[in-house]
C-alpha cells in the first residue's frame, strides 16, 4: 500500500504542480486584462454558486470510497441522486437570479447567476464510476482531468478576455473547466447511467453528515466575501479575492496531492490504532513541514509579487496575501484531522466541529469588519483559525489517544525554521532594498525565496539531527534520499 500511495502522491503532486502554475498564470493575466471591480463582481458570483452547491452537495463520492465493499447498483444510484440534485438546484438558482440581484445592487450579477446555473446542472451528470480509482489508490486518472479542465478553462478564458476585455472570461472559464471535467471522465471510465434508488438510504447514511459539513464549512468559508462585497465593494472584493487566491493556491496546491491519499490510506488501515497513530503523524508532520515555509515565504515577498506581476493597482492585495499566505499554512498543523475522522466514520464529529467554528468565525468576523473594515476581516481570519486547529487537534485526541502536547511538539522543529527564516529574510530585506527594474527585482524574489529554502531546510535538518527524531518528516525525506541512491548504484 505504501508503494501505491507514493505512486499516487507523485501522479498528484505533478497534476497539482501544473494545475498551480496554470492558476498563478491565469490570476496574473486576468488581473492584467481586467479591474479590480470585474474580479469582485464574479467573486461574489461564485461565492453564491459555492455556498448553494456546499449546501446540496451529497458527498457520494466519499461515501462510496468509505464502502468497504460497492456494487453497480451503487454507481446508478449516486449518479441518479446527483443529476437530481443538480437539476434542482440549477432550476433553484436561475429562479432566484433576480431577487438576489436586486438585494446586491447590480443588475449584471442576475445574468451571471443564470450562467453558473448551467454549471450546476452540468455537475449533475458526473460519472460516478470515477471514485473506482480513488478506491484502488491510482491516482493518474484524477492528473488527466485536473490539467486538461483546467488547461481548456484557462485557454478559453484569456482568450474571451483579451478579445473584450469582459468578466465574462472568468464566468466562461469557470463554464468550460466543468465540462471538460465531465467529458474527460467519460472518457477514462465509461459509463452507461441508470436510473435507480436502490442504495440512497445506505449512501445518504454516511454522506448526510459531510453534506451538513460543507454546507457548514462553506457559510464559514465565504461569510467573508458577502461581507465585503455587500459591505465594501466589488472593487475591494476584487482586491480581497485576487490576493486570497494567490496566497493560498500554492500552499493548498502542494499539499493536496498527500491530502487527496490519506482518506483511502486511512481507510485502508481501518481500526489499527497503532498504525493510525504513526501514519497520521508522519502525514500531518509532512504537510505541515511543505506548507508552513510556502505560506511563509509567500507572506514575506507578498509586496514584490504584486508589484512584479500585477500592478500598482493591486497592491492592496499585498496585506491580504500577508495575513492569509501564514494562517493557511498553518492550519496544516491538523489539518489531516478531517480525513482522519471521515475513514472512521466519525462524520458527525467533524460535523460538530465545523459549526463551533462557524459560530465563533462569523461574529469575529463582523466585530473586525465594524472596527476596522478589512484590515479588521483579516485579523479576525486569523484569529479565528487557532480556534479551528485546536478543535482539529482535539478531534485526533479523541480518535487516535494522541495528547496535545504531542501533536504539538511533532511540529516543533518545522515552527522553529520557519521563525528563523523569517527573521533572517525580514533582516536582509532591511539592509538589502528592493530594486526598481523589472529583472532586479525578478532575480530579488527568486535569489530571496532560495535563500528562504536553503535558511529553513538547514534549520530543519540540523535540530533534527540534534533530536535524531524516527517519526519526522526530515528523517522520512533521508530515508527517500538513501533509497535512491540505493536503486541508482543497483541500476549502475
Amino acid at each position: 500500500m505504501k508503494k501505491d500511495l507514493l505512486k499516487g502522491a507523485l501522479w498528484l503532486s505533478a497534476a497539482k504542480l501544473l494545475v498551480n502554475i496554470i492558476a498563478f498564470i491565469s490570476t496574473i493575466v486576468f488581473a492584467r486584462i481586467l479591474l479590480p471591480d470585474d474580479f469582485g463582481l464574479v467573486s461574489f458570483a461564485l461565492a453564491i454558486f459555492g455556498l448553494i452547491t456546499a449546501v446540496t452537495d451529497l458527498s457520494l463520492a466519499s461515501a462510496l470510497v468509505q464502502k468497504n465493499e460497492i456494487h453497480e447498483e451503487h454507481f446508478h444510484t449516486a449518479f441518479t441522486m446527483n443529476a437530481i440534485r443538480g437539476g434542482l438546484v440549477a432550476f433553484i438558482l436561475f429562479s432566484a437570479a433576480p431577487f438576489i440581484t436586486q438585494s446586491y445592487g447590480d443588475h449584471r450579477l442576475e445574468l451571471i447567476l443564470r450562467a453558473l446555473s448551467v454549471v450546476l446542472l452540468i455537475s449533475g451528470f458526473g460519472n460516478p464510476k470515477i471514485v473506482t480509482f480513488t478506491r484502488n489508490l491510482k491516482f493518474w486518472q484524477e492528473f488527466v482531468i485536473n490539467v486538461t479542465q483546467k488547461l481548456l478553462g484557462f485557454l478559453v478564458g484569456v482568450a474571451i478576455g483579451y478579445l473584450y476585455h469582459s468578466y465574462w472570461a472568468l464566468v466562461i472559464a469557470g463554464i468550460v473547466h466543468q465540462l471538460t471535467g465531465l467529458i474527460v471522465s467519460y472518457i477514462l471510465i465509461p459509463y452507461k447511467p441508470k436510473f435507480s434508488l436502490v442504495y440512497v438510504k445506505d449512501l445518504w447514511s454516511f454522506s448526510v453528515w459531510l453534506t451538513l459539513c460543507q454546507a457548514a464549512i462553506n457559510i464559514n468559508m465565504k461569510f467573508d466575501q458577502f461581507l465585503i462585497g455587500s459591505k465594501l465593494g466589488n472593487n475591494t472584493l476584487g482586491i480581497y479575492s485576487v490576493g486570497d487566491n494567490l496566497s493560498t493556491t500554492p500552499t493548498r496546491e502542494m499539499i493536496a496531492p498527500i491530502e487527496a491519499t490519506l482518506f483511502p490510506a486511512f481507510s485502508k488501515i481501518g481500526s489499527d490504532i497503532p498504525r493510525l497513530q504513526k501514519a497520521y503523524l508522519r502525514s500531518q508532520g509532512l504537510i505541515a513541514f511543505i506548507a508552513i515555509p510556502v505560506g511563509v515565504t509567500i507572506a514575506l515577498f507578498s509586496d514584490l509579487i504584486i508589484h512584479l506581476f500585477l500592478g500598482e493597482r493591486w497592491i492592496g492585495a499585498a496585506t491580504v496575501m500577508q495575513y492569509i499566505a501564514v494562517l493557511v499554512s498553518l492550519q496544516t498543523l491538523a489539518s489531516p484531522a478531517h480525513q482522519l475522522a471521515m475513514s472512521q466514520g466519525m462524520t458527525k464529529n467533524i460535523f460538530y466541529r465545523d459549526m463551533a467554528t462557524l459560530l465563533v468565525r462569523i461574529p469575529l468576523l463582523i466585530i473586525g469588519y465594524i472596527s476596522n473594515g478589512l484590515i479588521g476581516i483579516l485579523i479576525a481570519r486569523f484569529t479565528s483559525n487557532f480556534f479551528t486547529i485546536l478543535l482539529n487537534m482535539l478531534m485526533v485526541k479523541k480518535i487516535l489517544s494522541v495528547p496535545l502536547l504531542i501533536q504539538i511538539d511533532s511540529n516543533m522543529r518545522t515552527i522553529a525554521g520557519a521563525l528563523i527564516m523569517s527573521l533572517t529574510i525580514l533582516l536582509l530585506k532591511e539592509y538589502v532594498p528592493i530594486p526598481s527594474d523589472f529583472v532586479m527585482r525578478l532575480s530579488y524574489l527568486i535569489f530571496g525565496g532560495l535563500a528562504s529554502i536553503v535558511i529553513y531546510l538547514s534549520v530543519t535538518f540540523g535540530l533534527n539531527a540534534q533530536l535524531r527524531s524516527v517519526i519526522s518528516p526530515e528523517h522520512e525525506i533521508i530515508k527517500l534520499i538513501e533509497s535512491l541512491k540505493e536503486k541508482i548504484k543497483k541500476s549502475t
